[in-house]
């Protein structure tokens, strides 16, 4: 299950590595009549959704949260700006 949940991590960058260098072979898989823009949109999501199962199949949840997780919350948040 780790080894799918990886995968399911690691998805995305292979998706917009293709994405950014050949643009026009998306385009063509997209196909006329169909905009890419709403096409990559809606098949990012679909990424994001199994990114969110995959961290969410390992992952293991206590509370109160651990001490440090107060700091690396707080600095992403920071990040996010």
């Amino acid at each position: 299950m780790g080894i799918l949940a990886g995968i399911g991590v690691l998805l995305p960058f292979p998706f917009y590595y293709l994405l950014w260098t050949y643009p026009q072979s998306w385009v063509n898989l997209c196909g006329k009549g169909r905009d890419p823009s709403k096409v990559m949109a809606l098949v990012s999501h679909f990424i994001k959704l199994i990114q969110f199962v995959s961290l969410f199949s390992v992952s293991s949840f206590s509370w109160p949260p651990p001490l440090y997780f107060w700091p690396l919350f707080a600095f992403g948040q920071f990040l996010n700006f």
